[in-house]
């Protein structure tokens, strides 16, 4: 079977398995139609909604990062966007091309941070939205995807979180933002000191405290000093992969933030 039909099939079994109706949007970045899956929050016709991006990996698509997160079913009031990556390169050795994510600034022509750009606005103009609740989240290059977003588009977000990924260029980041790291002690794809100096760059970006607070069962919390914001952690002893409970934690961080987002 091949990605693209795997791809369609998914889409067809999400209404069935009971998980809401999706609604595939389209954007033209640079006269190229780009896509995303939208499950729209229950009330998002009548009332501002909360917004949340879930951003597949490489090689991954919208409908199996719908499938494999399910953020749709956990918080049925929010809006959930899951975007669909073009191809790009990996610098590799050969180099690989799969759909994905630009891998840093200035990349493939910031073509991923224009297309985010343009479905935002489309969102916004299609279903009503509170500005005060909009999240993205990612695993591996979608993480990565978050982190450019965190980094260069700070003021349309609320808060963030990702899942096995690193990013150096986080240390041009200037606006302190809130944000959840998962990270597998056993992945070999983003090393576990990779991840861990990408989340030190960030305390230090938010004026975290040194200590920590239990947030929740192996997760702790880098508490804020005024002015701040809060880093969560969570190290897993599993490998480069989305575990069972992170959409859990995810929405439940999310949400938190959103209370307190003036």
């Amino acid at each position: 079977m091949t990605k693209a039909s795997l791809s369609i099939l998914c889409l067809l079994l999400l209404p069935a398995l009971g998980w809401g109706k999706a609604v595939v949007r389209t954007v033209l970045v640079d006269g190229v139609a780009r896509t995303a899956l939208v499950y729209p929050g229950r009330h998002a016709n009548k009332t501002p909604a909360p917004l949340l991006f879930a951003f597949h990996g490489f090689s991954g698509t919208s409908a199996s990062m719908a499938s494999v997160s399910n953020f749709h079913s956990l918080w049925p009031e929010a809006t959930v966007v899951y975007p669909q990556g073009s191809v790009v390169e990996m610098r590799t050795t050969p180099p690989k091309h799969e759909t994905g994510w630009q891998f840093g600034p200035g990349r493939e022509n910031d073509k991923d941070l224009r297309f985010i750009d343009a479905l935002l606005a489309d969102v916004k103009a299609a279903y009503k939205v509170d500005p005060r609740q909009v999240y993205a989240t990612g695993v591996s290059n979608g993480a990565l995807m978050t982190y450019l977003l965190l980094t260069y588009r700070p003021h349309d977000f609320t808060a963030f979180a990702t899942v096995a990924g690193t990013a150096p260029f986080v240390a041009e980041a200037v606006v302190p933002k809130p944000i959840l790291i998962i990270q597998g002690k056993k992945d070999d794809t983003v090393k576990l000191e990779q991840a861990t100096a990408t989340r030190d760059t960030l305390r230090h970006l938010n004026n975290c405290a040194p200590h920590t607070t239990t947030w929740a069962p192996g997760y702790v919390c880098y508490p804020p000093r005024p002015g701040g914001q809060p880093v969560v952690w969570h190290q897993h002893g599993g490998g480069h992969w989305w575990p069972l409970d992170a959409s859990e934690h995810i929405v439940r961080f999310f949400k938190e933030q959103g209370e307190t987002a003036g």
